[in-house]
């Protein structure tokens, strides 16, 4: 068998349904020299990868995703590792190939796919903003239907030369359980060094958002309000990566997330609780941010 092209690094939680349905979704591709690394941080391991004959299991006793993917990282066998969520369907059996061709270009640094819902909508106009030199990012969609030059990209669709993503840090472990905003700082330090990522919609997939499972392990009031960790991360991203003057528009888009949102203003009688632990993981984020980061040995970032 040829050594694989490309490594596929897969953190799952309590989802053995939809990650197999995923990982036949990629026996399907046109691509057939990939590994995947599945980081699986289950409690009871029930994973039986016989039928598939390219997948490495890992059981883990942590639960965070930030280290699941330094993990993989480490481990990838290939030059190009592919970081993809657990719950998603591949409809496209050039998917992996729509990824690994834009590495013939030797000065590009990773490649960042389109991420559509299951109504399949896509975005035909970037707003105003997009092009905001510091927050750009926060208002570019996943799902915009023409390529482009970006500087982040979801961690559920996101391919990095391994060599580069392990020379920046890879993940900051400091981000907790779902590690919201981790791809953000780490997409932040790769292509400060090593330039903006290509943005191809044709590497695209749908993302289930199945409510078990996952990220949503951790959820808590009902689902209403978000999760904690969540909170935390939003707040130290920016204490961590963004220039004070740029504070109060970030603030007010993380106070609108969390806070101002339909879900929470129905049911108002959990808008104590929500703004508690929204305090609370402001001051966390806060005093978090003046230590070190956690970044994968072998790393040579410093922040």
């Amino acid at each position: 068998m040829n050594p694989p092209l490309i490594s596929i690094v897969i953190p799952t939680i309590n989802r053995y349904s939809d990650l197999q349905n995923t990982l036949n979704d990629l026996q399907q591709q046109s691509v057939r020299e990939y590994e995947v690394l599945i980081i699986d941080q289950t409690d009871v391991n029930d994973f039986c990868s016989i039928h598939f004959p390219q997948t490495k299991h890992l059981h883990k006793a942590f639960k965070s995703a930030s280290k699941a993917r330094n993990v993989g990282l480490l481990e990838a066998k290939a030059p190009i590792v592919l970081f993809l969520d657990d719950d998603v369907m591949i409809e496209n059996p050039d998917f992996l190939k729509n990824h690994v061709r834009h590495y013939e270009d030797k000065s590009i640094s990773g490649v960042s796919g389109a991420i559509l819902n299951t109504d399949r909508k896509w975005n035909k106009k970037l707003p105003p903003r997009a092009s905001h030199p510091y927050l750009g990012w926060i208002y570019t969609p996943r799902n915009y239907n023409k390529p482009t030059r970006i500087s982040d990209g979801g961690a559920g669709n996101l391919s990095v030369r391994k060599e580069w993503a392990i020379e920046v840090g890879g993940m900051d472990e400091n981000y907790e359980k779902g590690a919201y905003r981790e791809e953000s700082d780490f997409c932040m330090r790769l292509t400060h060094k090593y330039g903006k990522l290509i943005y191809d919609p044709e590497a695209v997939l749908l993302h289930i958002g199945n409510p078990k499972g996952g990220i949503r392990s951790w959820k808590t009031g009902q689902g209403i309000i978000h999760a904690p960790h969540h909170m935390f991360g939003a707040w130290y991203f920016m204490f961590k990566n963004l220039p004070w003057f740029v504070w109060p528009e970030y603030a007010w888009l993380t106070i609108r997330r969390f806070i101002l949102h339909k879900k929470l203003l129905k049911n108002f009688y959990l808008l104590p609780k929500a703004m508690y632990w929204f305090g609370f993981n402001f001051l966390k984020a806060m005093y978090k941010s003046v230590g070190k980061p956690l970044y994968i040995s072998g790393g040579t970032h410093k922040q």
